[in-house]
């Protein structure tokens, strides 16, 4: 009797593949082995979680129902692998392989950074670089008017992490004369060799950061604001930027953030208050952006007696509407009545021949033979007689 169950997966690189040794370019080749029965009728690729679809222009192939190749592979591809297959019982997913790329140190930073240095005073420089595997030398450059001068070993550390894809270097450097700005550049090398392009830093004399720009206040309340700005010229220096907010009485409010944004809060309510904003570095601080503003009027506060009255008035009125639209609808019915009970102005007496006599309703006291006072009518004993007759 064959016994049927899941399937059971086990994925793996080529057979000729070194898993220490897939650097960025290489073609990747993998193998999902599967047992099952029944037999698997499809089998999931997946990268990092996500499932891989077959894509040959993007490099990505999928060959018979268990062969995975990736064609001109990047550092962005390296991580966890995963293959999962499919039979009637189930889905069997195998253990993650991970892979990793070897590729040469790049940047952290994409942009040329700004460094600013005064004379005489150290200042450190710190190039950050992403490798596989971390990188183990950096190469420092400086370039000015007098050429391009290399920078001494003894004057620059190397910071490695094991087990991650990224390395730095800080450079503690000194200007003694005008001569010494300029531009400086940073090389790392791993095992899959040099950098190609530099990390590049500009370095400047260091002066006062500039004013921030373009303020704008919003989420005014009764007693709070946000403010932004756009930042200024940092003078090469790391920098702070500092909110001041000016009542009559005195300064009401100081507040310090890294970043030219703020959240002032406990301003007051109604007050016209005075909004002053700077830059500060080693150097100094920048010039002052002033402006003013208003708070907005505190709105009673609901207490616990106000809502209660609120909800008895909105009860009453419901309460109201309700009454007033069932004395309407009960005038209505006795109006209807009265004009049904009027329509008609005549009724219907049976008469001794069975024919139908119509008499008004408002008739006289007196009966119909009193309407014509010359006809006399016969007593009993004048009927009898003409009976005799």
């Amino acid at each position: 009797m064959f016994r049927l169950d899941i399937p059971e997966t086990t994925i793996h690189l080529g057979a000729k593949m070194n898993p220490n040794d897939i650097e960025e370019g290489d073609d990747v080749y993998f193998g999902c082995r599967v047992d099952a029965n029944p037999p698997a009728y499809k089998v999931v690729w997946e990268h990092n979680g996500v499932q891989l679809q077959h894509n040959p222009s993007n490099g990505v192939i999928l060959t018979g129902n268990s062969n995975l190749a990736l064609r001109n592979v990047s550092r962005l591809q390296a991580g966890e692998y995963t293959c999962t297959a499919s039979n009637v019982e189930g889905d069997g997913k195998s253990q993650p392989l991970k892979m990793s790329i070897v590729y040469k140190p790049l940047c952290k930073a994409k942009e040329m950074k700004i460094q600013g240095a005064a004379l005489q005073e150290p200042s450190n420089v710190v190039c950050e670089v992403e490798a596989y595997p971390p990188p183990d030398t950096f190469e420092w450059t400086l370039n000015n008017s007098g050429g391009s001068i290399k920078v001494d070993p003894d004057r620059f550390t190397i910071e490695m992490y094991a087990n991650k894809s990224t390395g730095r270097s800080i450079l503690t450097y000194t200007p003694v004369s005008e001569t010494d700005y300029g531009t400086l550049t940073c090389r790392a090398t791993n095992l899959a060799g040099q950098q190609a392009a530099p990390c590049v830093y500009t370095l400047l004399p260091a002066t006062r950061p500039d004013p921030p720009t373009n303020c704008t206040v919003y989420n005014l309340t009764h007693d709070s604001l946000d403010l932004l700005c756009f930042a200024g010229y940092e003078g090469g220096l790391q920098c702070v930027y500092i909110a001041e907010v000016w009542a009559k009485e005195g300064l009401a409010v100081n507040a310090t953030n890294g970043s030219a944004m703020w959240n002032l809060r406990r301003l007051g309510s109604k007050r016209q208050l005075k909004l002053v904003v700077y830059a500060a570095n080693a150097r100094g601080r920048s010039e002052h952006v002033t402006f003013t503003v208003e708070t907005a009027p505190r709105l009673s506060p609901r207490t616990e007696a106000h809502e209660a009255w609120e909800f008895n008035w909105a009860v009453g009125i419901v309460l109201g509407a309700v009454l007033t639209v069932s004395i309407i609808l009960c005038l209505a019915l006795i109006a209807s009545k009265l004009r049904h009970r009027s329509r008609d102005y005549e009724v219907t007496l049976p008469s001794l021949k069975n024919q139908k006599v119509i008499v008004p309703k408002r008739s006289s006291i007196h009966g119909p033979d009193d309407k014509n006072p010359d006809l006399i009518p016969l007593s009993k004993g004048n009927e009898a007689y003409e009976q005799m007759g």
